[in-house]
């Protein structure tokens, strides 16, 4: 199961946080005032988790490793197999028979 990204987090927190408190402001309401703070939850786990990639990237950087082996191209022209399930592949086609992969 793939993780939400951080992006994602803080887009959807800073909406509902925007709205409860624009709710809020015509019609003061306790259960936006619940809202709002939930918005800045997500919103702050959001930026939590963009800077930690932030981070690892840097230090990546930093130490001069390459990119992980997820990270690298799935296809080069000479390999016939698929680097996520190992199946044999059709040189001309751009998805694993097997996984579903792009190639």
């Amino acid at each position: 199961m793939a993780s939400i990204p951080g992006w994602a987090y803080a887009v959807v927190g800073a909406a509902i946080a925007i709205y409860a408190k624009y709710v809020s402001s015509k019609k003061p309401s306790t259960i936006m005032g619940i809202f709002f703070w939930i918005g800045l939850a997500l919103l702050a786990i959001g930026v939590f988790k963009l800077l930690l990639r932030f981070i690892a990237g840097k230090r990546r950087e930093l130490r001069g490793e390459e990119k992980r082996p997820d990270e690298r191209p799935a296809h080069t022209r000479d390999s016939l197999v698929c680097p996520r399930c190992n199946a044999k592949l059709n040189p001309q086609s751009r998805y694993c028979n097997w996984c579903g992969t792009r190639q």
